[in-house]
């Protein structure tokens, strides 16, 4: 098994203007990867996992663009996980249910890197969908 969550490192470099931060690279680049797996280790079942903000730090100085670009990257992964067969694990939503009860800095500091609180929170929701997708005890989702 594969578990991947990545995306809030390009949107950093794109609203910055860092080259590595190109718009078209974040998709062809995780697609690269589930390729590479699929073609290497053809029985890895796969998990991807939705990229997250909330609007603290980094992300409120510019929380327009930032919600813009992790929307897009969203949809881009929940695209893939239906495209390759991948368990989804949503994890926006529930960032967003989390902060009506504490603060946005109690979950993610900065807007983007889990606390303590927050990895907790990531680990229930992939256990909880993981474990009702199956792959855990039989190989299928």
């Amino acid at each position: 098994m594969l578990s991947i969550l990545i995306g809030v490192n390009d949107i950093w470099r794109s609203l910055k203007n860092e080259p590595g931060g190109v718009t078209d690279r974040y998709e062809r680049a995780y697609r690269h990867v589930l390729e590479e797996t699929r073609e290497v280790l053809p029985q890895t079942r796969l998990v991807l996992c939705e990229p997250f903000i909330l609007n603290t730090g980094a992300p409120a100085e510019d929380w327009p663009r930032w919600h813009q670009q992790i929307t897009r990257y969203q949809q881009i992964v929940r695209g893939l996980a239906h495209q390759y067969d991948a368990v989804f694990v949503p994890l926006q939503e529930m960032f967003e249910t989390a902060a009506q009860r504490v603060n946005n800095a109690y979950w993610l500091w900065d807007g983007v890197h889990p606390t303590t609180a927050g990895h907790d929170l990531i680990a229930r929701q992939w256990l909880s969908v993981v474990g009702k997708s199956g792959i855990l005890h039989n190989g299928h989702s």
